[in-house]
Protein backbone atom coordinates (compact mmCIF):
# COMPACT_ATOMS: atom_id res chain seq x y z
CA UNK A 1 0.00 0.00 0.00
CA UNK A 2 2.76 2.58 1.32
CA UNK A 3 4.81 1.77 -2.06
CA UNK A 4 1.73 2.02 -4.65
CA UNK A 5 1.16 5.63 -2.91
CA UNK A 6 4.12 6.43 -3.39
CA UNK A 7 4.39 5.43 -7.25
CA UNK A 8 0.59 7.62 -6.81
CA UNK A 9 2.42 10.57 -5.79
CA UNK A 10 4.80 10.67 -8.17
CA UNK A 11 2.21 10.15 -10.52
CA UNK A 12 1.08 13.34 -9.81
CA UNK A 13 4.43 15.19 -9.69
CA UNK A 14 4.96 13.80 -13.38
CA UNK A 15 1.68 15.85 -14.42
CA UNK A 16 2.32 19.18 -12.17
CA UNK A 17 2.10 22.09 -13.81
CA UNK A 18 4.81 24.54 -14.31
CA UNK A 19 5.25 28.29 -15.26
CA UNK A 20 1.45 28.49 -14.63
CA UNK A 21 1.89 31.98 -13.21
CA UNK A 22 4.68 33.64 -16.27
CA UNK A 23 1.56 32.12 -18.86
CA UNK A 24 -0.76 33.77 -17.14
CA UNK A 25 1.44 37.36 -17.07
CA UNK A 26 1.91 36.72 -20.72
CA UNK A 27 -2.28 36.00 -21.61
CA UNK A 28 -3.91 38.32 -19.47
CA UNK A 29 -2.92 41.81 -20.96
CA UNK A 30 -3.14 40.91 -24.33
CA UNK A 31 -6.96 39.06 -23.97
CA UNK A 32 -7.71 42.66 -22.28
CA UNK A 33 -6.36 44.46 -24.83
CA UNK A 34 -8.17 42.66 -27.36
CA UNK A 35 -11.35 43.09 -25.61
CA UNK A 36 -10.66 47.03 -25.83
CA UNK A 37 -10.07 46.96 -29.04
CA UNK A 38 -13.63 45.69 -29.80
CA UNK A 39 -15.63 47.43 -28.07
CA UNK A 40 -14.34 50.40 -29.81
CA UNK A 41 -15.25 49.17 -33.02
CA UNK A 42 -18.68 48.46 -31.96
CA UNK A 43 -20.47 49.82 -29.01
CA UNK A 44 -22.55 46.48 -28.53
CA UNK A 45 -19.98 44.34 -28.22
CA UNK A 46 -19.40 45.88 -24.76
CA UNK A 47 -17.39 43.40 -22.69
CA UNK A 48 -18.40 42.94 -18.91
CA UNK A 49 -16.02 41.61 -16.52
CA UNK A 50 -13.88 38.71 -18.38
CA UNK A 51 -13.94 35.61 -16.97
CA UNK A 52 -11.25 33.15 -16.23
CA UNK A 53 -12.45 29.47 -17.48
CA UNK A 54 -10.49 26.02 -17.53
CA UNK A 55 -8.69 23.60 -15.97
CA UNK A 56 -6.35 26.24 -15.36
CA UNK A 57 -8.37 28.60 -13.26
CA UNK A 58 -9.79 25.67 -11.57
CA UNK A 59 -6.51 23.97 -10.43
CA UNK A 60 -7.20 21.03 -12.56
CA UNK A 61 -4.49 21.55 -15.21
CA UNK A 62 -2.19 19.04 -15.89
CA UNK A 63 1.34 19.07 -17.90
CA UNK A 64 2.70 22.56 -18.96
CA UNK A 65 0.16 25.53 -19.49
CA UNK A 66 -1.03 26.01 -23.17
CA UNK A 67 -4.49 26.68 -23.54
CA UNK A 68 -6.64 29.13 -22.13
CA UNK A 69 -10.03 30.02 -21.93
CA UNK A 70 -12.06 33.42 -21.65
CA UNK A 71 -15.48 33.47 -21.40
CA UNK A 72 -16.56 37.34 -22.73
CA UNK A 73 -19.55 38.73 -21.56
CA UNK A 74 -21.54 40.65 -24.05
CA UNK A 75 -25.32 40.89 -22.65
CA UNK A 76 -26.78 40.33 -19.06
CA UNK A 77 -30.35 39.48 -18.42
CA UNK A 78 -32.87 37.65 -16.37
CA UNK A 79 -33.87 33.77 -17.12
CA UNK A 80 -37.57 35.49 -17.54
CA UNK A 81 -36.36 36.30 -20.84
CA UNK A 82 -34.83 33.19 -21.83
CA UNK A 83 -36.96 30.39 -23.86
CA UNK A 84 -35.62 27.48 -22.90
CA UNK A 85 -38.06 24.74 -23.88
CA UNK A 86 -36.95 23.99 -26.92
CA UNK A 87 -33.97 21.60 -25.00
CA UNK A 88 -32.87 20.98 -21.68
CA UNK A 89 -29.20 21.85 -22.28
CA UNK A 90 -30.12 24.86 -25.32
CA UNK A 91 -32.35 27.87 -25.42
CA UNK A 92 -33.13 31.07 -27.34
CA UNK A 93 -33.22 34.60 -26.67
CA UNK A 94 -35.54 36.50 -28.49
CA UNK A 95 -34.27 40.29 -28.35
CA UNK A 96 -36.56 43.26 -26.53
CA UNK A 97 -37.41 46.28 -27.99
CA UNK A 98 -34.77 47.95 -26.38
CA UNK A 99 -32.33 46.05 -28.10
CA UNK A 100 -33.14 46.82 -31.50
CA UNK A 101 -29.46 47.60 -32.09
CA UNK A 102 -28.52 43.42 -32.13
CA UNK A 103 -31.53 43.15 -35.11
CA UNK A 104 -28.95 42.33 -38.13
CA UNK A 105 -27.61 39.87 -35.63
CA UNK A 106 -30.88 38.13 -35.16
CA UNK A 107 -33.13 35.69 -37.29
CA UNK A 108 -36.68 36.93 -38.86
CA UNK A 109 -38.76 36.50 -35.43
CA UNK A 110 -35.72 38.54 -33.55
CA UNK A 111 -34.38 35.43 -32.03
CA UNK A 112 -30.48 36.23 -31.72
CA UNK A 113 -28.21 34.24 -34.20
CA UNK A 114 -25.47 32.55 -31.71
CA UNK A 115 -24.07 31.88 -35.73
CA UNK A 116 -23.82 35.34 -36.36
CA UNK A 117 -22.89 36.65 -33.00
CA UNK A 118 -19.76 34.58 -33.19
CA UNK A 119 -19.15 35.12 -36.94
CA UNK A 120 -19.20 39.37 -36.25
CA UNK A 121 -17.45 38.72 -32.47
CA UNK A 122 -14.61 36.58 -34.66
CA UNK A 123 -14.21 39.59 -37.24
CA UNK A 124 -13.60 42.01 -34.67
CA UNK A 125 -10.96 39.68 -32.51
CA UNK A 126 -9.19 39.21 -36.23
CA UNK A 127 -9.02 43.08 -36.76
CA UNK A 128 -7.58 43.37 -33.21
CA UNK A 129 -5.23 40.81 -33.40
CA UNK A 130 -3.88 42.61 -36.54
CA UNK A 131 -3.22 46.02 -35.04
CA UNK A 132 -1.54 44.29 -32.23
CA UNK A 133 0.61 42.41 -34.52
CA UNK A 134 1.84 45.76 -36.18
CA UNK A 135 1.66 47.69 -33.13
CA UNK A 136 4.53 45.26 -32.23
CA UNK A 137 3.53 45.80 -28.53
CA UNK A 138 4.09 42.43 -27.46
CA UNK A 139 6.74 39.52 -27.70
CA UNK A 140 4.70 37.20 -29.48
CA UNK A 141 3.12 36.81 -33.18
CA UNK A 142 -0.51 36.76 -32.84
CA UNK A 143 -2.72 34.27 -35.57
CA UNK A 144 -6.21 33.49 -35.65
CA UNK A 145 -8.57 30.64 -35.91
CA UNK A 146 -12.30 30.29 -35.17
CA UNK A 147 -13.64 27.28 -33.61
CA UNK A 148 -17.70 27.05 -32.97
CA UNK A 149 -18.32 28.46 -30.08
CA UNK A 150 -14.49 29.44 -29.79
CA UNK A 151 -12.10 31.98 -31.08
CA UNK A 152 -9.30 30.83 -31.02
CA UNK A 153 -5.51 33.02 -30.88
CA UNK A 154 -2.60 31.48 -30.89
CA UNK A 155 0.90 32.96 -29.42
CA UNK A 156 3.76 32.57 -31.88
CA UNK A 157 7.36 32.77 -30.84
CA UNK A 158 10.30 31.70 -33.37
CA UNK A 159 7.47 30.12 -35.55
CA UNK A 160 6.60 27.64 -32.77
CA UNK A 161 2.96 27.93 -30.86
CA UNK A 162 3.64 28.66 -26.93
CA UNK A 163 -0.10 29.10 -25.94
CA UNK A 164 -3.83 28.62 -27.29
CA UNK A 165 -5.86 31.30 -25.78
CA UNK A 166 -10.20 30.84 -26.58
CA UNK A 167 -12.59 33.81 -26.41
CA UNK A 168 -15.81 32.78 -26.02
CA UNK A 169 -18.49 35.53 -26.41
CA UNK A 170 -21.51 34.76 -23.69
CA UNK A 171 -24.81 36.15 -22.65
CA UNK A 172 -24.89 36.02 -19.07
CA UNK A 173 -28.02 34.89 -17.08
CA UNK A 174 -28.33 36.45 -13.51
CA UNK A 175 -31.18 33.77 -12.45
CA UNK A 176 -30.80 30.49 -11.73
CA UNK A 177 -32.54 28.21 -13.93
CA UNK A 178 -34.40 25.64 -11.49
CA UNK A 179 -36.68 24.77 -13.56
CA UNK A 180 -34.00 22.81 -15.78
CA UNK A 181 -32.06 21.98 -12.50
CA UNK A 182 -35.11 20.46 -11.16
CA UNK A 183 -33.52 18.36 -7.89
CA UNK A 184 -30.38 19.48 -8.15
CA UNK A 185 -30.29 22.00 -5.24
CA UNK A 186 -32.30 19.53 -2.94
CA UNK A 187 -31.22 15.93 -3.86
CA UNK A 188 -29.67 14.02 -0.93
CA UNK A 189 -25.79 14.47 -0.32
CA UNK A 190 -23.11 13.59 1.88
CA UNK A 191 -22.14 17.00 3.68
CA UNK A 192 -20.60 18.37 -0.01
CA UNK A 193 -21.37 20.90 -1.11
CA UNK A 194 -22.83 22.75 1.87
CA UNK A 195 -26.19 24.35 2.14
CA UNK A 196 -24.36 27.85 2.34
CA UNK A 197 -22.31 27.21 -0.95
CA UNK A 198 -25.59 25.62 -3.04
CA UNK A 199 -26.60 29.09 -2.32
CA UNK A 200 -24.42 31.05 -3.43
CA UNK A 201 -23.98 28.72 -6.68
CA UNK A 202 -27.25 29.59 -7.55
CA UNK A 203 -26.66 33.62 -6.98
CA UNK A 204 -23.89 33.36 -9.41
CA UNK A 205 -26.02 32.34 -12.31
CA UNK A 206 -25.31 30.45 -15.73
CA UNK A 207 -23.99 31.68 -18.75
CA UNK A 208 -25.41 30.97 -22.40
CA UNK A 209 -22.63 30.33 -24.95
CA UNK A 210 -23.01 30.03 -28.59
CA UNK A 211 -22.25 26.25 -29.01
CA UNK A 212 -24.49 25.13 -32.06
CA UNK A 213 -26.25 21.75 -31.08
CA UNK A 214 -24.58 18.47 -33.05
CA UNK A 215 -26.18 15.08 -32.75
CA UNK A 216 -30.00 16.54 -32.01
CA UNK A 217 -33.08 17.22 -33.66
CA UNK A 218 -32.82 20.90 -33.00
CA UNK A 219 -35.22 23.25 -35.35
CA UNK A 220 -33.14 26.64 -36.06
CA UNK A 221 -30.11 25.94 -34.61
CA UNK A 222 -27.94 28.70 -35.54
CA UNK A 223 -29.97 30.28 -33.04
CA UNK A 224 -29.32 28.33 -30.33
CA UNK A 225 -27.83 29.20 -27.43
CA UNK A 226 -26.37 26.09 -24.98
CA UNK A 227 -26.51 26.74 -20.59
CA UNK A 228 -22.90 27.00 -19.24
CA UNK A 229 -22.36 26.57 -15.95
CA UNK A 230 -18.72 27.24 -15.98
CA UNK A 231 -18.71 29.45 -12.66
CA UNK A 232 -20.57 27.09 -10.41
CA UNK A 233 -18.14 24.42 -11.34
CA UNK A 234 -15.52 26.93 -10.48
CA UNK A 235 -16.70 27.78 -7.30
CA UNK A 236 -17.45 23.67 -6.23
CA UNK A 237 -13.67 22.78 -7.68
CA UNK A 238 -12.15 25.74 -5.80
CA UNK A 239 -13.82 24.71 -2.86
CA UNK A 240 -11.32 26.58 -0.26
CA UNK A 241 -12.40 25.97 3.28
CA UNK A 242 -9.75 25.45 6.09
CA UNK A 243 -11.18 22.38 7.12
CA UNK A 244 -11.03 21.02 3.33
CA UNK A 245 -8.05 22.79 2.20
CA UNK A 246 -5.59 19.89 2.03
CA UNK A 247 -8.12 17.37 0.59
CA UNK A 248 -7.28 15.10 -2.61
CA UNK A 249 -10.49 15.87 -4.44
CA UNK A 250 -8.44 17.98 -7.20
CA UNK A 251 -5.71 15.62 -6.94
CA UNK A 252 -7.60 12.48 -7.89
CA UNK A 253 -9.41 14.60 -10.79
CA UNK A 254 -6.01 15.44 -12.02
CA UNK A 255 -4.94 11.74 -12.04
CA UNK A 256 -8.03 10.58 -13.69
CA UNK A 257 -7.46 13.13 -16.51
CA UNK A 258 -3.93 12.19 -16.71
CA UNK A 259 -4.84 8.31 -17.01
CA UNK A 260 -7.27 9.67 -19.89
CA UNK A 261 -4.12 11.20 -21.62
CA UNK A 262 -1.57 8.11 -20.98
CA UNK A 263 -4.43 5.34 -21.98
CA UNK A 264 -5.43 7.06 -24.94
CA UNK A 265 -9.32 6.72 -24.22
CA UNK A 266 -11.26 7.01 -26.85
CA UNK A 267 -14.25 9.09 -26.24
CA UNK A 268 -13.24 10.41 -22.51
CA UNK A 269 -13.47 14.22 -22.55
CA UNK A 270 -11.85 16.11 -19.79
CA UNK A 271 -15.70 17.44 -18.89
CA UNK A 272 -16.97 13.89 -18.56
CA UNK A 273 -14.37 13.31 -15.91
CA UNK A 274 -15.21 16.63 -14.24
CA UNK A 275 -19.15 15.70 -14.08
CA UNK A 276 -18.08 12.11 -12.73
CA UNK A 277 -16.04 13.00 -9.86
CA UNK A 278 -18.57 16.13 -8.83
CA UNK A 279 -21.34 12.83 -8.29
CA UNK A 280 -18.11 11.59 -6.35
CA UNK A 281 -17.43 14.52 -4.64
CA UNK A 282 -21.33 14.38 -3.41
CA UNK A 283 -21.73 10.93 -2.20
CA UNK A 284 -18.93 10.99 0.65
CA UNK A 285 -18.21 13.13 3.52
CA UNK A 286 -15.88 15.65 3.27
CA UNK A 287 -13.53 13.75 5.67
CA UNK A 288 -13.20 11.07 3.23
CA UNK A 289 -11.01 13.25 0.56
CA UNK A 290 -7.49 13.27 2.62
CA UNK A 291 -4.37 13.27 1.01
CA UNK A 292 -3.60 10.01 2.97
CA UNK A 293 -6.50 8.44 1.44
CA UNK A 294 -5.59 9.59 -2.32
CA UNK A 295 -5.10 5.56 -3.63
CA UNK A 296 -8.95 4.82 -2.16
CA UNK A 297 -10.32 7.80 -3.56
CA UNK A 298 -9.20 7.13 -6.68
CA UNK A 299 -10.30 3.64 -6.65
CA UNK A 300 -13.81 4.64 -5.56
CA UNK A 301 -13.27 7.24 -8.44
CA UNK A 302 -12.45 4.48 -10.94
CA UNK A 303 -15.57 2.60 -10.04
CA UNK A 304 -18.03 4.82 -10.65
CA UNK A 305 -16.66 5.66 -14.11
CA UNK A 306 -16.65 2.07 -14.85
CA UNK A 307 -20.64 2.12 -13.84
CA UNK A 308 -21.31 5.00 -15.95
CA UNK A 309 -19.56 3.22 -18.85
CA UNK A 310 -21.22 0.20 -18.68
CA UNK A 311 -24.36 1.29 -17.91
CA UNK A 312 -23.58 4.17 -21.23
CA UNK A 313 -25.19 6.85 -18.69
CA UNK A 314 -23.67 9.31 -16.68
CA UNK A 315 -26.11 12.36 -16.02
CA UNK A 316 -25.22 16.00 -16.45
CA UNK A 317 -24.46 17.25 -12.73
CA UNK A 318 -26.58 20.24 -13.10
CA UNK A 319 -29.03 18.98 -15.96
CA UNK A 320 -30.15 15.50 -14.69
CA UNK A 321 -32.02 14.74 -17.67
CA UNK A 322 -29.03 14.74 -19.87
CA UNK A 323 -26.81 11.80 -20.35
CA UNK A 324 -23.11 12.60 -21.36
CA UNK A 325 -22.50 9.19 -22.40
CA UNK A 326 -25.35 8.09 -24.62
CA UNK A 327 -23.87 8.23 -27.98
CA UNK A 328 -20.65 6.56 -26.68
CA UNK A 329 -19.45 3.35 -28.67
CA UNK A 330 -20.03 0.41 -26.94
CA UNK A 331 -17.05 -0.90 -27.66
CA UNK A 332 -14.81 2.12 -26.86
CA UNK A 333 -16.42 2.02 -23.47
CA UNK A 334 -15.44 -1.64 -23.43
CA UNK A 335 -12.12 -1.09 -23.96
CA UNK A 336 -11.73 1.87 -21.32
CA UNK A 337 -13.06 -0.39 -18.71
CA UNK A 338 -10.43 -2.90 -19.07
CA UNK A 339 -7.82 -0.49 -18.65
CA UNK A 340 -10.01 0.42 -15.05
CA UNK A 341 -9.91 -3.36 -14.53
CA UNK A 342 -6.44 -4.02 -14.98
CA UNK A 343 -5.27 -0.87 -13.32
CA UNK A 344 -7.18 -1.69 -9.94
CA UNK A 345 -6.15 -5.17 -9.74
CA UNK A 346 -2.54 -4.27 -9.61
CA UNK A 347 -2.14 -0.56 -9.31
CA UNK A 348 1.25 -0.24 -8.14
CA UNK A 349 2.69 -1.98 -11.38
CA UNK A 350 0.30 -0.06 -13.47
CA UNK A 351 1.50 3.27 -12.33
CA UNK A 352 5.17 2.11 -12.14
CA UNK A 353 4.65 1.68 -16.42
CA UNK A 354 3.10 4.94 -16.48
CA UNK A 355 5.67 6.72 -14.59
CA UNK A 356 8.38 5.09 -16.47
CA UNK A 357 7.24 6.43 -19.40
CA UNK A 358 6.75 9.66 -18.39
CA UNK A 359 10.72 10.32 -17.17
Amino acid sequence: MEDTTRELRRYVENHMVSNMESAKDDMIPVVKDIAQKIERKDSRFKIGEIEYTGSIYQKLKIDDPDEFDFDLPLLELEIDKIDSHMSQEYAYYKLQPQQAGWRNLADGNGKLSSERVVQTFASYVSMAVAELNSEGKYKFLLDLKTDHPAVTIKFKQGGKVLYNVDLVPVIKVKSWPDNLTQGWESRRRNGWPSAHMIKQIKRSGVNLVPKLPTGVNIPQRNVAWRFSFNNAEKMLLLDGRPAIANNCRRPVLRILKSLRVDYKWPEIRSYHLKTVMLHEFESHQPSHWTIGNMLPCLQKALERLKVFLQNRNCPHYFLPGINLFERFNIYSCERIIRDIDEFKMNPKQALEALNSNLT
